[in-house]
């Protein structure tokens, strides 16, 4: 059966689309690409909103994995 699993983005320095992630939020974003490195999903796409906050969050995994990533428009 597949699984849809829905992350949101690490700690930013804003709302706005052109928002970055903090230093707390790269931190997070590398904890969450070992988290799923270790975890038993099976994860075969990433889909992301444009925004950076969102890419930067799971870039860190797509590249260990090496994913392509999506973006799609909410």
């Amino acid at each position: 059966m597949k699984k849809l699993i829905v992350i949101r983005h690490c700690s930013a320095t804003g709302k706005s689309r052109d928002a970055m992630l903090t230093i707390e939020g790269e931190k997070q974003a590398s904890a969450l690409a070992e988290f799923l490195m270790t975890s038993r999903l099976q994860i075969d796409s990433i889909i992301s909103s444009p925004f950076k906050r969102a890419i930067q969050s799971i870039t860190p995994f797509a590249s260990l994995v090496n994913l392509q990533m999506s973006k799609m428009n909410a």
